[in-house]
């Protein structure tokens, strides 16, 4: 489910913690331009895609309460409360729980989400921010729910149109949302005593294995054979699914994986860099591929130029130096000596011998 703004877990959850995975959030605010083409279905740059998903945490980080985007958030919420709820539509008390869930004031939006259900319990908006509010929560079986019910009643185009989205993009988004979430609730019912402890692998959002052609992880490729499952919207899937979820590690795992068979190394070695210290993701197929991405990064940059020759003196130099200083130098006395003596030679050649001491 395709949404402008982003939300992430409750603040004070760990990055190396495995997080119950939250459906995205529609929100009626102008999106960012940088990210329209996302909109669309085509994925961002790298660098552009980094700088929405820090202002994606910084919404939800209480400390930036002063600052952009989080003070925003706190101005709107403010202004559609000066409001009483009973007096709040439908579409405001769903704008109004986008908002709280976005500064991760859950229980406030279960609420609010309540009271718009109480009015139009078949409204699409209502019913997938209600899965967004549970799976914050960590009550998946309740998010799946809502989620799925979510999908039987697909919103109208006029909506679509208001939030900039085509129905095709906002179907793909919403499945593999929706699947993302199956496979958490299956590994947590088949591994229920893992705590904590990151997964291994990353997720199975699409059939693929990234191995290249030698059944083998590759840097920069994978086998043709595994390139051809991956849909070519795959990073932009991965993508919006990570402003839903910016704190999902196991995901930016993911989409560094997607970078490397894509070709792009430097954005794969960026993101693996921050999964292994930023984020301290500690699962041994993470590390591995970091170093492998980052010998390939190595190999490919061109040879260090040649360091400036040093003429810092030694005493070789100062032995060279002052040996040809002596030749110099002894050349010119003996040819100034030489020319003295012809000089003093013609002198006494002149004089008339009467004239001599």
């Amino acid at each position: 489910m395709l949404r402008r703004s982003i939300g992430w877990l409750v603040a004070g959850l760990a990055l190396t913690a495995v997080p119950a995975l939250r459906a995205g959030l529609y929100d009626p605010a102008p999106a960012d331009p940088t990210l329209t083409s996302l909109h669309k279905g085509q994925d961002v740059p790298y660098e552009i895609f980094r700088d929405a998903l820090v202002g994606a945490v910084r919404a939800a980080d209480p400390a930036q309460s002063g600052r952009p985007p989080r003070k925003t958030l706190l101005d709107r919420r403010t202004a559609l409360l000066s409001k009483r709820l009973e007096q709040l539509t439908p579409n405001e008390l769903n704008e109004l729980a986008v908002i709280q869930l976005r500064l991760r004031d859950v229980d406030a939006a279960i609420e609010t989400l309540k009271r718009a259900e109480s009015q139009n319990p078949r409204d699409f908006w209502t019913l997938t921010t209600l899965g967004t509010a549970y799976q914050t929560r960590g009550q998946l079986s309740e998010a799946a729910r809502y989620l799925e019910a979510a999908q039987d009643f697909p919103p109208a185009e006029k909506w679509l149109e208001s939030m900039g989205l085509s129905h095709a993009w906002l179907q793909k988004l919403e499945r593999a949302q929706l699947k993302l979430l199956r496979l958490r609730q299956r590994e947590g019912q088949l591994r229920p005593a893992r705590g904590q402890r990151p997964s291994t692998e990353v997720d199975e959002l699409f059939p693929v294995k990234f191995v290249g052609a030698s059944g083998h992880y590759e840097p920069g490729k994978i086998a043709d054979e595994e390139k051809a499952k991956l849909p070519p919207d795959a990073i932009a899937v991965v993508q919006q699914l990570l402003l839903w979820t910016p704190e999902d590690t196991r995901l930016y795992w993911l989409l560094g994986e997607l970078y490397n068979a894509r070709g792009d190394l430097t954005s794969a070695d960026a993101i693996f860099e921050e999964c292994v210290w930023s984020r301290r993701y500690n699962a041994e197929p993470l590390r591995e591929h970091r170093l492998i991405v980052k010998e390939a990064i190595k190999a490919q940059a061109p040879p260090p130029a040649p360091p400036p020759e040093d003429w810092k003196p030694t005493t070789n130099k100062l032995v060279i130096v002052g040996v040809v200083a002596g030749l110099v130098l002894l050349a010119l006395g003996y040819y100034q000596a030489r020319e003295l003596f012809r000089v003093v030679f013609r002198r006494r050649s002149s004089t008339p011998p009467s004239k001599r001491g």
